[in-house]
């Protein structure tokens, strides 16, 4: 067959694409298992006679570029990965950073909106914030007094914002 394929690969080659390309949506759409079945092994047929070109392709890529240009190709196609994977780190990472630093300055608005239309500042403390969230250590505090004082009195706008401050200083540091 092999010998049939090589005379004759640009004949086959189109007709074996066509017919997986229209074979897919038929066992996809009818879920008959003789679709599956004709449908995987002409994928696998078909990923038979790529490799064969693929190998091809290297043995022309080799003779006009010399023995290391897979090697080249190679290097280049992981330090393209290595610049995209940190581009989308670093958006991840300044998503979050916006995302929490729009949350101090959120707070503070709401703050003033509350003042000015109530005549009241209502502060919102660390404490607060923990007893929004559930945490029960800042409902009843039975040890570290000391500590659930402090974060009584300090902003929770403020402690966001150092947190959020410190880890872009350490993030530079990096």
């Amino acid at each position: 067959m092999l010998s049939f394929y090589s005379k004759n690969k640009n004949t086959v080659r189109p007709i074996l694409l066509l017919t997986w390309l229209s074979l897919l949506p038929l066992a996809l759409l009818t879920k008959e298992i003789v679709f599956f079945i004709f449908f995987a092994v002409l994928a696998l047929g078909y990923r038979y006679f790529f490799g064969i070109i693929k190998d091809y392709f290297v043995a022309t890529l080799k003779y006009f570029f010399g023995e290391n240009v897979i090697q080249k190709i190679k290097d280049v196609r992981d330090d393209a990965m290595k610049k995209i994977d940190n581009f989308f780190t670093w958006a991840f990472y300044s998503v979050i950073f916006i995302c929490i630093a729009m949350s101090t300055v959120g707070i503070v608005i709401w703050q003033i909106y509350y003042y000015l239309k109530n005549d009241v500042w209502y502060s919102i403390s660390v404490i607060k914030g923990m007893q929004y969230f559930n945490v029960q250590w800042a409902s009843n505090p039975t040890d570290w007094q000391g500590l659930w004082r402090v974060l009584d009195f300090m902003p929770l706008s403020l402690s966001i914002f150092i947190v959020v401050f410190l880890v872009l200083i350490g993030s530079e540091n990096n």
